[in-house]
């Protein structure tokens, strides 16, 4: 508030130099026109300054003068509104009552009769009863006729056993080729057995003669057969001789 109180009285001094002159007006001292006007420069530069300084110091003062004196704002109260016409409601048609069915009338059951409660049949005692004896058998006749002797069957004989079948005789060994004579030898082809393989199933056992595999009832040669595979020996029969070849 000084500085603006400094600039008010700055500015009433400005005011008053442009003023006649009175008797109580103090008279200036010539000042060179030099010195004037560089006085004078500092001197609008200041007032300007205050002036400024004012016109914000006054700005701020009157707008809290003007917030603290603002009155209370009155709650304006809120229209009447505006009343809304009824739509014009339809007259109800009286609606007449439903029939009430009539209620048939449920009789309720006779109860059933109770039973008569069980009589208890009468006890009856048991009373003694005599048991009468069985009579005695008859005595046996004396004149009964003794059994007739039976005649003893004699002894049957037992049937004798039947002889046993005499054991098969083992078969007889088969001649080798050289064991024949001389003229059967003639008579026989040349054969020669190379190998042989015999298995307890004759239709697996199968030998080499000539270079030809047989088996047993195939032709070796013309007019001789291979009759069988034994192991480690062939048999062999043809031209009325039977004789065997070890393999």
């Amino acid at each position: 508030m000084s500085l603006i109180l400094d600039a008010l009285r700055r500015a009433d001094a400005e005011r008053g130099r442009g003023a006649v002159p009175g008797l109580h007006t103090p008279q200036a001292v010539p000042v060179a026109p030099l010195a004037e006007e560089r006085s004078r420069l500092p001197l609008a530069g200041a007032v300007a300054l205050v002036a400024v300084l004012a016109a914000v110091g006054a700005g701020v003062w009157w707008t809290g003068r003007a917030g603290g004196a603002s009155p209370a704002a009155v709650p304006v109260p809120p229209a009447p509104a505006a009343a809304v016409p009824a739509a014009p409601v339809a007259p109800v048609a009286p609606v007449a009552p439903a029939p009430v069915a009539p209620v048939a009338a449920v009789t309720a059951p006779v109860p059933a009769p109770a039973p008569p409660p069980a009589v208890p049949p009468p006890v009856v005692e048991a009373q003694p009863v005599d048991v009468l004896a069985p009579p005695p058998p008859p005595a046996p006749a004396a004149s009964a006729a003794k059994p007739a002797p039976t005649a003893t069957p004699a002894p049957v004989a037992a049937p004798a056993p039947a002889p046993t079948p005499a054991a098969s005789a083992a078969p007889a060994p088969v001649p080798q080729l050289q064991d024949l004579p001389a003229s059967a030898r003639q008579q026989l082809p040349q054969l020669s057995v190379s190998g042989a393989s015999y298995s307890s199933n004759p239709a697996y056992r199968m030998v080499i003669v000539n270079g030809q595999v047989l088996h047993e009832g195939d032709l070796a040669a013309p007019g001789v057969i291979l009759e069988s595979i034994a192991p480690h020996q062939v048999v062999l029969r043809g031209h009325g001789q039977r004789w065997s070849a070890p393999y």
